[in-house]
Formats: structure tokens, sequence, C-alpha cells
């Protein structure tokens, strides 16, 4: 089955912050990556696509990788198998926009924001599926965060 996406992105956006939304439907997804179906559900909390230097206008495919970047997305993944669903999902959206000048720069843009969360440290199964905004800005720290800060760096 080919990758593809059931529903469109229905966000509202934290009075005063302009980068975390929350989903006011759900999303929808099969990923030929993992083989899997996936649903991102009401209330999902993330900052939609937010790779530094070149963030692109790829918001779903962004909501996408930071569902799976939770450490109970359904299914669980792999951070590898999470940085090829963002990349799969980036290049699903970006076929739909055409041309030859967006296909060549955005096929540069995917490899360099799919090596950024590859390698990003400190956000991966950080958080649940249902983080609180508070979690998911850092004001308050999930259980699984001291783990984190116990580590060895």
């Amino acid at each position: 089955m080919a990758t593809q996406v059931i529903g469109t992105l229905c966000v509202e956006y934290f009075s005063g912050d302009p980068k975390r939304v929350k989903f006011l439907k759900p999303l929808r997804g099969y990923s030929e990556t993992i083989k899997a179906w996936f649903e991102i559900p009401v209330g999902f909390i993330c900052d939609l696509e937010s790779v530094p230097i070149v963030k692109g206008t790829n918001n779903e495919s962004g909501a996408i990788h930071d569902y799976f970047s939770r450490y109970n997305s359904v299914p669980v993944v792999s951070k590898t198998q999470c940085a090829l669903i963002y990349l799969e999902f980036q290049r699903f959206f970006d076929l739909q926009e055409g041309g030859l000048i967006n296909t060549v720069w955005d096929l540069v843009r995917r490899i360099i924001k799919t090596a950024v969360v590859w390698v990003a440290p400190r956000y991966f199964h950080r958080l649940p599926v249902n983080a609180t905004y508070e979690q998911v800005v850092g004001i308050e720290r999930p259980d699984v965060d001291v783990w984190y800060r116990r580590r060895p760096v």
C-alpha cells in the first residue's frame, strides 16, 4: 500500500504562542516505511515543522514526525524509523506541489531536515502523545524526563 493521508490538518494555535498547535480533528495516515496505519488524535500538541535553518512549509510531515517522536505513539518506532517516516511524508506532500525548481529545492531541504531530526538530542521519546502544553514547552517535565537528566552525557 502506498503512503497516504486521510483528512486535512485542522489545528488551533495557543494564544501568545505562534509556534505550537493543538489538533482539533484527528489526522490518519499510512506509512509505507513501517507498513502501518496511524492516527494523530484530537488534542495532540506539537510545534508542526520546526527544523531550524531550513524550516519548511510542510506542517503535516512535521506533525507526523512529532507524533512518532512520542514514546507511546501507535506504533512505537525507533529514532531512525521516525526520521525515515518524516522523510517519507515530506516527499509525499512535496510531490503534491510539483514544479522542477520546487522538486530540486525540496529534495535538498528534505535531506537536510531529515538529517537534523535524526541527530538532534533529547527530544525523541521524551513526551507522551497526550503531553500537556506545559510539558511540550518544557515548563513541566514528565517523569520520563528525569531519566534524561540523570543519563551521562
